[in-house]
């Protein structure tokens, strides 16, 4: 049965890359369809610097104060929560799978926990404020594409709520309860808790 799901989970995870491959080619075709910039390769360091400030500290988002702030941990979760991924991929076949070094370090357990739920809060904040202000004539959400919006939102709802159960899964596979609360599942512990009393068949 693992063998199943691994070779499904690896199907649609190779299926998702080539559609990616084909969306980032079309991409790419059109930004080539402009004129040339010979300046684009000059200064590159400070490009580079003023890149990552622009990222890493979403200076447009924020001017929009409560709503870019829930913006900013979003956007984080993407990159911070690589490693639960990748988690994943290796605990379908192997359920007590860690990534090396640092998988079970306390340190990145609660670092991983922190940004899943403030993920999910930032995500369940921009979904209130869309649909209070979708109906406004003039605001920020007119013209796009709602449906498109909501698939976003549950994709990203999805992510925060299977993280948060791997983690309960993983801590219950551990026996974690037998000690007590700890800080190896800080913020999941409620589902660690709710998974206890499944077999460890059930888990794997």
């Amino acid at each position: 049965m693992k063998l199943v799901l691994a070779t499904i989970s690896y199907l649609i995870t190779a299926c998702a890359l080539v559609l990616l491959a084909v969306r980032v080619r079309q991409l790419i075709a059109i930004y080539k369809k402009q004129q040339p910039d010979p300046t684009r390769g000059n200064d590159k360091s400070a490009r580079f610097k003023n890149m990552l400030k622009e990222v890493l500290g979403h200076t447009k988002m924020l001017n929009f104060t409560g709503t870019g702030i829930a913006h900013w941990f979003v956007m984080i979760g993407f990159g911070a929560l690589f490693g639960t991924l990748i988690t994943a991929y290796g605990q379908v076949i192997n359920p007590d799978f860690a990534l090396p070094i640092i998988g079970h370090f306390v340190g990145y357990e609660l670092f991983a926990e922190v940004i899943a739920a403030l993920t999910g809060i930032g995500i369940v904040t921009l979904i209130g404020i869309r649909q209070v202000t979708r109906f406004r004539m003039l605001n920020r959400f007119s013209g796009s594409g709602m449906g498109k919006a909501y698939y976003v939102e549950a994709t990203i709802l999805a992510v925060v709520f299977c993280v948060i159960a791997l983690r309960g899964l993983e801590g219950a596979l551990a026996g974690a309860t037998s000690s007590g609360w700890n800080w190896h599942y800080a913020i999941s512990w409620p589902a660690v808790l709710a998974f206890n009393s499944m077999s460890t068949a059930s888990i794997e």
